[in-house]
């Protein structure tokens, strides 16, 4: 399971971050580390001027532990358009009329549908938001970004992070996921 927002405290471990976010974030899960996987640098969101770093733990498998090397992981990419706080806000039961839908995309289908069903369990509906090459259509400034799950979509920027969320249907996110423009994140200006 990679946990890409995660903040870690001044002191706090990796490990002891995420096992902190899933706890407050996720309505009620225990969470536990069984063993890590590493650390990998990388550069989330060209907008923010420091890396970032994507924690990555194992889970055990019928078959055994997943791989540990970085080139055998299977991706899947999830939570990625969403804030944190909407999370616990949106998460329903199955066959609820107030359900909202979250994008997976990734390359491998055997971990699209585990992380599919994941989701489901966490209280989501999911949308196939295709291959990892197409992951850009979930991030900053796209239209399936975090403002579609806004209650209010006039939502003024600075208000964004405090905002109440807004339920997002399967079909109102596939709509979302069918217009999205590329971004030039390479013009972007700040």
């Amino acid at each position: 399971m990679q946990v890409p927002a995660v903040s870690i405290a001044e002191g706090e471990s990796p490990a002891d971050a995420v096992v902190r976010e899933v706890e407050e974030e996720g309505a009620g899960i225990t969470a536990r580390i069984v063993r890590s996987l590493g650390l990998e640098s990388y550069d989330m969101w060209p907008a923010k001027p420091e890396g970032s770093v994507k924690t990555s733990y194992a889970r055990r498998s019928r078959d055994g532990w997943s791989a540990c090397s970085p080139t055998h992981w299977r991706r899947s990419l999830a939570f990625n358009n969403i804030l944190a706080h909407h999370i616990p806000q949106l998460a329903r039961p199955e066959g609820a009329e107030d359900r909202t839908a979250l994008p997976v995309s990734g390359d491998d289908a055997e971990a699209k549908t585990q992380v599919s069903e994941l989701v489901v369990r966490l209280g989501f509906d999911t949308v196939d938001a295709g291959s990892a090459a197409e992951s850009w259509r979930t991030e900053p400034e796209s239209s399936a970004y975090t403002p579609l799950y806004l209650a209010d979509a006039d939502t003024p920027d600075q208000e964004v992070m405090s905002a109440l969320s807004g339920p997002v249907s399967a079909a109102a996110l596939r709509d979302a996921l069918k217009r999205v423009e590329r971004v030039d994140v390479a013009a972007r200006q700040f």
